[in-house]
Formats: structure tokens, C-alpha cells, sequence
């Protein structure tokens, strides 16, 4: 089992295969992006509470408690696992070629595994990584970001500095993860032992996931 975890503050995400939409509605504001498939302890959408079966929709904005995380679903049993103390607003068009995370604080784990977005990313202050079909873990702080290639590729970039990696993970090479410190900007690669997620933790949500 390998341990890892990911505080990063700038996700791009871009992956190479087009998705269905969920919702085909002409104003994005309407489309749903995920629907709530686990819900445990306090998560708000927009300030109301959220239940399984809630629909997420863009520019929802998603805040946990300090035990509150959810799982959230896709139409292709692709998926978004939210966890404790986060706050993130969640962005797409109308047919869900173009999806944004944008995460404040906390943490937000992507499984990226089926019929996938054109455009896929997840942001935070200070870093951008691009995905091609993958699970990636984000974590954000106000002070440092880490993400954790757990499977796939991730091409991560820091805002400040520039710095550039290219991230390609395997069976026998799995969870690699890096870490940026605003006040450098600069990316690290760090071990992943020092992070809190585990693989029996992703078996346990790709099962959510695929129900």
C-alpha cells in the first residue's frame, strides 16, 4: 500500500478524450457537472446542506466541515472526492467540455479513469497541473499546495517561478507528488509518506464510483 497525500495551490488539468454532457442546457450556469454518490458529516452546496442524490451544478460553491467529505459522481462513473475542512467552487460549460475545480483550502481527489473532458483542471493559488487520464490528489493551504500523481499523467507548472514537471506514474511507480511554498514558488518533489491518502482509501471510492 502506498501512502500519499497532495498540497499543491494551482491544478491544470487537461485530458485528451471528449465526454458526454451530463446536462445539455444552453446556459452553463444550469449544467450539472457530478451528483452527490456519499455524503458524510457537514458538506454545504451554496450554504444548504447535501445529501446523497443532490445535484451539483456549475458554479456551485462546496465547503466541508472538519468530518465532512463527499464523493461526487459523473454521468461516466468518473468522480471528485471532496474532503474534510474544504472549500472549493466548481465550473464548467454547457457540455462539460471544459470543467474548472478551483480549491481554496482542504482537499479534492480526482479519479479520471472513463470517457473523460476535453478540458480538466483544478486550481489553487499558486500552481497549475495538467492531467491525461489519471487520479490525482490536491491539497491546499493559504502558505503551500502538494499534488500527488497516484496513477496516469500530470504535468504540473508553479505560477511564481515558471517551474515545469512532467509526471508519468505506473503500477511499479506509483504516487509521486510534489509540494510548492508560496513564499518560493518554487516546486519540490516530495515524499509521498508525508501525505495522508492511501491506495485502499481510492479502492474503497473508485467502488463508490462505479455502483
Amino acid at each position: 500500500m502506498y501512502k500519499s497525500t497532495c498540497r499543491f495551490l494551482l491544478v491544470c488539468c487537461i485530458v485528451c478524450m471528449a465526454q458526454p454532457a451530463i446536462a445539455s442546457k444552453s446556459n452553463a450556469k444550469d449544467a450539472v457537472i457530478f451528483v452527490a454518490a456519499s455524503v458524510e458529516g457537514k458538506v454545504t452546496l451554496n450554504g444548504k446542506a447535501v445529501s446523497e442524490g443532490t445535484e451539483v451544478r456549475a458554479g456551485a460553491r462546496i465547503t466541508t466541515g472538519p468530518k465532512g467529505h463527499t464523493i461526487l459522481r459523473d454521468s461516466n462513473q468518473n468522480g471528485l472526492y471532496v474532503g474534510p475542512n474544504s472549500r472549493l467552487i466548481l465550473r464548467s460549460d454547457d457540455q462539460r467540455k471544459s470543467t474548472t475545480i478551483e480549491l481554496g483550502v482542504g482537499k479534492v481527489w480526482s479519479f479520471l479513469l472513463n470517457a473523460l473532458p476535453v478540458h480538466y483542471e483544478v486550481l489553487t493559488a499558486h500552481v497549475a497541473a495538467g492531467v491525461r487520464g489519471t487520479i490525482f490528489l490536491v491539497e491546499a493551504t493559504e502558505d503551500e499546495s502538494y499534488v500527488c500523481s497516484c496513477s496516469g499523467s500530470v504535468e504540473v507548472s508553479a505560477a511564481k517561478s515558471g517551474d515545469f514537471a512532467s509526471v508519468v506514474t505506473t503500477k511499479q511507480q506509483a504516487h509521486r507528488g510534489f509540494a510548492i511554498k508560496a513564499a518560493k514558488g518554487k516546486l519540490t518533489q516530495e515524499p509521498t509518506e508525508r501525505h495522508s491518502h492511501t491506495d485502499a482509501e481510492a479502492q474503497d471510492i473508485m467502488a463508490t464510483l462505479a455502483k
